[in-house]
């Protein structure tokens, strides 16, 4: 029930991870189960409202609302991890569609509009204690002037017209996601696309679903969606080169963009079909 720790890279101490509780993740029952076993050494629950460094992996039905109840019921502090889901969702990021009220929350990537740029928001409660002599918060570009001002422009831009930039680029990638899937079921080949709005990733897989991170590692052939990434680059549509990361529209990209895009992954399913490689 508790998953194994193992640290990412060789510079982090072991004794880093001693006081991390791992669960699997899109499992409430187990989720419950091991709050309650650590209620009183507990601190926090941290998660990402989608899974976005195996892909795209979107939580199941009622997970974020039941681990936010979670977390209330046993007076742990919820924290959302909108680092990459943040203002790429809505103005009001992924936990204002989800309903969610996090604790505390970190924003960062879309946001800055390609400029490095983090963010923390919180309760009033815990973003005081970051004030002289508690939990202090360093940084030379701390509130840097460069992408402060890119990010309020970002935010200007995508908000006018009542968000219509975040309607454009909803749509563009709901246009890619089942387009996709279409193309997938006509030529029966073992791919699935997940995703909603404006992130999604292919996984080629027997699958019909990639729920965790063991999915992930056990079901999802990377060396088969590299060379799906190398035929598109190929043909001239420029993708992630890597199975743990996703897709996304910009403002700028339009739905001839995609219409064109899409014409190109066909062709490419294609011919890794006629090749035995699907």
């Amino acid at each position: 029930m508790d998953p194994v720790k193992m640290v990412e890279g060789s510079g982090i101490p072991q004794e880093h991870i001693e006081n991390l509780v791992i669960c699997p993740w899109n499992d409430l029952e187990i989720l419950e189960k091991m709050v309650k076993c650590h209620k009183h050494e507990l601190a926090a629950i941290i998660t990402e409202p989608i899974m976005a460094n195996v892909g795209v992996i979107l939580p199941k039905k009622g997970y974020l609302e039941g681990l936010q109840r979670i977390a209330k019921e046993n007076d742990v502090l919820f924290i959302l991890d909108e680092v990459v889901t943040g203002f790429r969702y809505g103005n009001g990021c992924y936990q204002d569609m989800a309903g969610l009220n996090p604790d505390i929350s970190t924003f960062g990537k879309a946001l800055g509009a390609g400029l490095p740029v983090s963010a923390i928001a919180g309760r009033e409660e815990y973003m005081q204690e970051m004030q002289w002599g508690k939990a202090l918060s360093y940084g030379t570009f701390n509130s840097a002037r460069l992408p402060m001002e890119v990010s309020y422009v970002n935010m200007t831009e995508m908000t006018k017209d009542d968000c219509a930039g975040y309607r454009h680029i909803h749509e563009l990638g709901e246009m890619l996601i089942n387009g996709s899937r279409q193309v997938i079921k006509d030529l029966g080949i073992p791919v699935i696309v997940q995703g909603y709005g404006p992130m999604l990733q292919y996984y080629f897989t027997e699958k019909e679903a990639i729920n965790d991170v063991r999915d992930y590692a056990e079901f999802a052939d990377k060396e088969k969606y590299q060379t799906f990434a190398r035929k598109l680059l190929c043909r001239g549509l420029y993708v992630t080169s890597s199975n743990g990361l996703h897709h996304c529209p910009c403002l700028q990209h339009t739905k001839e963009d995609f219409a064109e895009a899409l014409n190109i992954i066909e062709d490419t399913f294609k011919e890794m079909k006629s090749e035995g490689i699907l």
